[in-house]
């Protein structure tokens, strides 16, 4: 995959204008341009006819560049399959390299993406993120899992 430049990360947090990529390029530009430019990392612009309307990051944990780390597309852009398409996209270049996997992490509250996921093949729970908080928390819901209840909820609200 191919190397992002710092040219293209800057253009690509320019694009999403969503509040916190607007944060994070006043907080973390230098950062996360760094992160996604350094090596097991690649980032891809999303066209549609012609129009950037998003990015996919890809990076490595391991020895492979196999985690879907981030897909962003213009909300006017959205439910029209582009984020779909990217994401073949990805999985496809992993296929040509020999993988077998591809990774992503998504939190329970973002039911839109899990049922993008599910529906483009990510089936398989690998790991779950657990947490103990004095703080509470607006609960949305609970999880069975083996048997045992797990609160769900948006993560960092108090």
């Amino acid at each position: 995959m191919k190397t992002p430049t710092r040219k293209l990360c800057w253009r690509i947090l320019q694009l999403s204008g969503a509040p916190i990529t607007r944060l994070l390029l006043q907080l973390r530009r230098r950062a996360i341009i760094e992160e996604w430019t350094s090596e097991g990392h690649a980032l891809y612009a999303i066209f549609s006819n012609g129009l950037e309307v998003g990015f996919l990051h890809m990076g490595s944990r391991g020895d492979a560049c196999d985690w879907l780390e981030e897909v962003f597309v213009r909300e006017d852009f959205r439910r029209q399959g582009i984020g779909s398409t990217a994401i073949e996209a990805a999985w496809a270049m992993l296929r040509e390299k020999g993988l077998e996997t591809m990774y992503l992490e998504v939190v329970p509250a973002n039911e839109g993406a899990i049922r993008l996921y599910h529906r483009l093949g990510f089936t398989n729970l690998n790991t779950l993120t657990l947490n103990r908080s004095v703080k509470e928390k607006r609960q949305l819901g609970t999880q069975n899992i083996g048997g045992l209840e797990f609160r769900t909820y948006r993560p960092n609200n108090g």
